[in-house]
């Protein structure tokens, strides 16, 4: 397997370099388990870590919680190694750590493979195991005219098998390697519409634009029918008055402007 310079791996290409770091002592930890508390604070390497990392594993006051909480551990009176490094459950917990600390420590990969091989290195020191990921055979598509496309499909396979090739020669692949590969698929399937897409932010500028826009319109149809009203209230008002001043004043005025008809 062949290791990318880190600065330029992003989050899939670190996950697959610390576990590659890993794999062997992996392959020959020791197939007895140590059942208790979860005491991964006690290494040398927690300790080397920065702060932002650290959020990652101590949440009130509980070593391991952020990672309990995410596979469904118990947590209380302490998270245990039996759940915390559980075989079928360390892709996932490994797969957060990688996550939590590229948030917490703005994407430095240095960080983020400190935290997952710490991980790793714990519970292969405890005699957990994580499961392998072996590489399927390839998919063909016939008939369709063009070169066959070919997809690369995971299952997981017995630990004792990490290291070895099968007889048709596919190599066995760690789950690191899987993730970036699920990563990588990923984003090709994106890039394919990303120049016609728009992203939530700019989805929620143009809803928060319309709905000013709206509220603009409203705004100016409801201040003049206000000021109509207001101007009509006073023309009759003013009419109102005119009709009161006629009737006391006697109504019609002649060319001097004064009244014609007498008490």
């Amino acid at each position: 397997m062949r290791l990318l310079n880190p600065p330029t791996l992003g989050l899939a290409g670190t996950i697959l370099v610390a576990g590659a770091a890993t794999a062997q002592a992996q392959a020959t930890a020791p197939s007895a388990t140590t059942p208790g508390p979860v005491t991964i604070d006690q290494s040398d390497l927690y300790s080397s870590q920065r702060p932002c990392a650290r959020k990652c594993w101590d949440s009130y006051g509980t070593i391991g919680y952020q990672i309990a909480n995410e596979i469904s551990c118990d947590m209380k009176p302490n998270v245990r190694n039996e759940c915390f490094c559980r075989t079928d459950l360390q892709f996932s917990a490994h797969t957060f750590v990688a996550s939590c600390v590229n948030t917490w420590c703005s994407k430095v990969a240095a960080d983020i493979a400190t935290a997952t091989r710490l991980y790793d290195e714990y519970c292969t020191a405890n005699g957990y195991v994580q499961a392998a990921v072996e590489a399927g055979p390839p998919e063909t598509t016939v008939g369709s005219g063009n070169p066959p496309a070919s997809t690369t499909g995971t299952r997981a396979v017995n630990p004792a098998s990490r290291a070895s090739t099968g007889s048709t020669g596919a190599a066995v692949t760690g789950p690191n390697e899987a993730e970036q590969s699920a990563t990588e698929r990923g984003n090709g399937a994106g890039g394919g519409g990303g120049g016609t897409q728009l992203g939530a932010g700019e989805l929620a500028g143009i809803v928060i634009g319309a709905i000013s826009a709206v509220a603009t319109i409203a705004g100016v149809i409801y201040a003049r029918r206000t000021l109509r009203n207001r101007h009509k209230n006073q023309a009759q008002a003013l009419s109102a008055v005119a009709q009161s001043t006629d009737r006391v004043w006697g109504g019609d005025q002649g060319l001097d402007g004064h009244s014609q008809r007498w008490w």
